[in-house]
């Protein structure tokens, strides 16, 4: 081989090396090359019907800069600090995330919908010293610390902006100088799992390097996984709460390095089939992202079938779809897509199946999906992420929060198809 090939050769691989980002270089950056692009859209009232404002990258930006002068003025010079959140599911979410790591500091995104009891054990858990809440939730944070040892801290509840100031605030420049390298390790966000994984939820801190790995997607050697082809330039509903792991991975993460557009519910809204439905004709929505009951209660309801019908894809996860609905279903919209993730794992990258096999994964090798067989019951096979190359686990952001392993043992149970072994 010649040394120019050789040269050649390189320079094609060092082009398709993916650049990997911290979250507040990919929002100046979103900032300086689109600003006048939508970001989100969000409901201008309760009612969808009203219509939608969207929300361009240039007003991230400038809510980001403004949300982390306030915090800059409201916290301790402590580092890394866990800053628990509790708040309606909006915007504030997405910007309170990327301010506080601009201060070297992570949200804590706790659900609301656990009982008192499960939040101080939380608390407790992260070591948290004050929370983050909106002025809607501030009687109920404000519980939550009577009852803990933050009431011994002082300033332990901070009432945060409210949304429309922040969305509404004048640019400002923050800067930002660290490297992926130097924070790869550190963590970036704290969540939480839904409490199936024991008595109480766990704690999961989500690094730089796990968040940042939605930027490998477009590096995947072929075929693409749909996880990237079909988020891009596309307006989806978003139909899990921002403080859930799929709010993280869809909401966050792939609306800020996907740049798919995500349409808002109205904030604390209770999602209902014919909310979604409103949100989606008003929205302007080309795709929907939800979970498998609401979209059985749509599939079950002609009326709503004509909206659904006009999708380009329809994304459902976190669960088990009927078989009859997934049947149905498939008659209204062929392009239903079946995902599969988890907290620690993030979003397994999938390949397309026929409409006959929606039941079914098939997987992007990439992933390092390896299925064993189980002890018991017979027949089935626990899904093991298997780390693919030593050291950097590029594709896999799992290995990410688990360095000392080569493997993940998920826990989850799958049979294999019957005609095909690859699914």
């Amino acid at each position: 081989m010649s040394s120019t090939t050789r040269s050649n050769k390189r320079r094609k691989t060092e082009e398709r090396r993916p650049r990997l980002r911290l979250l507040p270089q990919v929002v100046d950056e979103l900032a300086a090359n689109h600003p006048d692009q939508t970001w989100i859209s969000i409901p201008k009232t309760n009612d969808p019907t009203s219509g939608f404002n969207d929300i361009t990258y240039q007003q991230l930006k400038n809510a980001v800069n403004t949300a982390t002068t306030w915090l800059k003025g409201s916290l301790p010079a402590d580092p890394d600090i866990t800053l628990p959140y509790l708040g309606p599911t909006d915007t504030r979410y997405i910007i309170l995330t990327v301010a506080a790591i601009k201060l070297g500091h992570n949200l804590f995104l706790i659900s609301p919908r656990n009982d008192d009891q499960t939040q101080l054990q939380l608390l407790e858990a992260a070591d948290c010293k004050r929370i983050l809440c909106a002025s809607a939730d501030a009687d109920y944070a404000g519980s939550l610390i009577s009852q803990s040892d933050l009431a011994l801290q002082p300033h332990s509840l901070l009432v945060v902006p409210d949304e429309a100031i922040l969305l509404r605030a004048p640019p400002s420049e923050i800067s930002y100088r660290h490297s992926f390298e130097d924070l790869r390790h550190h963590t970036a966000l704290t969540i939480h799992t839904s409490g199936s994984s024991g008595p109480i939820p766990k704690i999961v801190r989500l690094t730089h390097g796990y968040l940042a790995h939605e930027d490998t997607l477009a590096y995947f050697p072929p075929p693409i996984p749909l996880t990237y082809a079909l988020f891009q330039k596309v307006r989806c509903f978003h139909g899990v709460p921002l403080y859930h792991a799929g709010g993280v991975l869809f909401g966050l993460l792939k609306g800020l390095f996907q740049r798919t557009v995500w349409v808002l519910p109205p904030a604390g809204a209770q999602l209902t089939p014919e909310l979604i439905d409103a949100c989606l004709r008003h929205g302007q929505c080309d795709a929907l992202q939800t979970v498998p009951t609401l979209l059985e209660s749509m599939v079950a309801e002609s009326c709503y079938h004509e909206t659904l019908s006009d999708l380009k894809w329809l994304w459902f996860g976190g669960g088990p779809l009927s078989e009859s609905a997934g049947d149905k279903l498939l008659t209204i919209n062929i392009s239903a897509v079946h995902g599969f993730g988890s907290t620690e794992i993030a979003l397994l990258p999938l390949l397309s199946v026929s409409p006959a096999s929606w039941q079914c994964h098939h997987f992007h090798e990439s992933a390092g999906v390896r299925f064993e067989p189980a002890q018991e019951p017979d027949g089935l096979h626990e899904l093991v992420i298997v780390k693919r190359l030593a050291g950097d686990s590029p594709f896999q952001p799992c290995f990410e929060l688990t360095t000392a392993s080569d493997s993940v043992r998920t826990g989850d149970l799958w049979s294999r198809h019957p005609q095909d072994p690859g699914l």
